[in-house]
């Protein structure tokens, strides 16, 4: 396209970059307007993030690992990045099931509960006869989840 210049009694025909400036000055008009002047008010019902709240956990321990519970100190515990409280060792028990003791590990453990109700540990689900790994500098402990109870008490970070 060849562009004449507009003089008395002359055309201007638009050119692509012509084209180009008007959009741009419509885009940087209509970012001012919704920014400053009218700015969109979201309704803040999306809920992102989950309720954290601590749990008290019954963990039955596999039979290799039934030695552990002389070697770790009752009030064991873990942070994570925050300072919060990820797990403590509360104590050590034994159960009988099918005619057999196995050692059974009490924990309080931060947890996340979603919206659909299902509770759980990092990227674990807390659901009995679940599979949980506790881990800290010293300790790698894991086991099946025998029950659990959330504490009434919730954590706000």
């Amino acid at each position: 396209m060849k562009a004449e210049c507009a003089g008395p009694g002359g055309k201007y025909h638009f050119n692509l970059f012509d084209l180009f400036l008007v959009l741009l000055v419509l885009l940087v008009g209509l970012s001012v307007y919704f920014t400053f002047i009218n700015p969109v008010q979201f309704s803040h019902l999306i809920k992102r993030e989950d309720v954290k709240r601590y749990a008290e956990v019954e963990i039955i321990l596999p039979d290799d690992l039934s030695w552990i519970k002389e070697s770790v100190p009752a009030g064991e515990e873990s942070r994570n990045v925050f300072g919060e409280l990820d797990w403590k060792v509360l104590g050590f028990g034994e159960q009988s099931f099918g005619g057999k003791n196995w050692a059974v590990l009490k924990a309080k453990m931060l947890v996340a509960e979603k919206d659909s109700g299902v509770i759980r540990y990092g990227k674990y689900t807390l659901a009995k006869g679940s599979k949980i790994y506790l881990i800290n500098d010293r300790y790698a402990l894991e086991g099946r989840v025998l029950q659990y109870r959330l504490l009434p008490e919730k954590v706000f970070s």
